[in-house]
């Protein structure tokens, strides 16, 4: 007892209660969204006609979006179930949750890189009238070689969080009361800001560059040649094949903005809290704020990747609703309904002042 340090509890409260109410239930609507949407998107790809790799590809990013999403899920809505920032899982987790977090967003991330390695592989190759499609062995090798990579990477964390006693006092009474508690933190906070910096230029930096660079280079493809260049189509069909390829454009600017949006502010957030002090309770509506965009890329990638043409089918359903309601309520008069009422919906009064003609895009 003599040996515990003693830790006033004003300084291991996170945010007000209603802030916390509010993080548990976004962060626990995240976890449940990306749970049931990966194990659907696992079930769905197994069963359907392509590429091993895209299959293998799918299933390592749903399990590692799996992974990462429980491991976010525990820590945070433990932390958020009560006033004070105090260990309660014990000492394996205390170690494991922080090797976890950083091994779960690096394999998701890894495998979103292979994902846009192999699109960019499809559409060059497909250029040059080639196939690319690899074996087993291969897609299993480079599974297993992430997988490698992304534990060296993580180990790190599971030695520099410590399982720590304290005594917590309280305050907020007539006379100081003691309670004893745990408390789970890195004691060697350089080597820790050295780990993340080196581990944020070295491995995050390239996957985002990379995977940019990959998605950049589709994109100008798709962009250059959206186009037919055969002639003999009919214009109908020129015009679908068109808004085809411009369609595509979009959802690779989607993914692009997606992964960076979500992914890129967690890992910076990190690095800068270590570098600079983040005073009150500010950090913690950062951390915690960031961590639900962070699980967020994870709730996004089946609709993003396995079930990107229902994606679309519902988007494009919601915009033509969204569209004419606001055809509906911006163009036309009260003299308009008036004569609708009137006449009917065939009536010639019922004709609106506005036209405007839709465009599927």
């Amino acid at each position: 007892m003599a040996n515990m340090s003693l830790v006033l509890d004003t300084s291991l409260e996170l945010v007000p209660e209603c802030s916390r109410y509010l993080f548990f239930w976004i962060i626990l609507t995240i976890a449940v969204v990306t749970l049931v949407g990966n194990v659907f998107a696992i079930t769905s790809i197994i069963k359907r006609k392509q590429k091993l790799l895209q299959k293998v590809c799918i299933t390592s990013l749903a399990l590692a979006d799996i992974f990462s999403v429980t491991i976010f899920a525990t820590n945070n809505l433990d932390a958020l179930s009560r006033e004070l920032k105090i260990w309660k899982l014990g000492e394996f987790m205390c170690h494991f949750i922080p090797m976890g977090q950083v091994l779960g967003t690096t394999a998701s991330s890894m495998a979103l890189l292979v994902i846009a390695l192999d699109r960019y592989q499809n559409v060059t190759v497909a250029i040059v009238s080639q196939r690319w499609n690899p074996n087993l062995w291969t897609c299993l090798g480079v599974v297993v070689l992430c997988l490698v990579f992304c534990t060296v990477i993580s180990y790190p964390m599971y030695v520099f969080f410590t399982h720590n006693p304290i005594q917590v006092v309280h305050t907020d009474m007539p006379e100081p009361v003691f309670e004893d508690a745990f408390l789970c933190a890195a004691i060697q906070k350089d080597k820790l800001k050295l780990y993340y910096i080196v581990t944020a230029l070295v491995v995050f930096l390239p996957i985002v560059v990379t995977f940019t660079w990959f998605y950049y280079q589709i994109a100008v493809l798709v962009w250059r040649h959206r186009k037919p260049f055969i002639s003999k189509y009919p214009l109908k069909t020129k015009t679908v094949q068109v808004q085809r390829k411009i369609r595509t454009f979009k959802v690779i600017i989607v993914l692009m903005a997606a992964f960076t949006v979500c992914r890129l502010p967690y890992w910076i957030f990190f690095v800068v809290k270590l570098v600079e002090t983040i005073p009150g309770p500010s950090m913690w509506y950062l951390s915690f704020s960031l961590t639900a965009l962070n699980m967020l890329s994870c709730a996004l990638n089946p609709f993003l990747y396995p079930f990107l043409n229902q994606t679309l089918q519902v988007a494009k359903k919601c915009h033509d609703v969204a569209s004419k309601a606001t055809l509906y309520c911006c163009c036309f008069t009260q003299a308009d309904f008036e004569g609708f009422r009137r006449n009917g919906p065939f009536g010639k009064e019922s004709v609106g002042k506005c036209r405007i003609k839709f465009v599927d895009v």
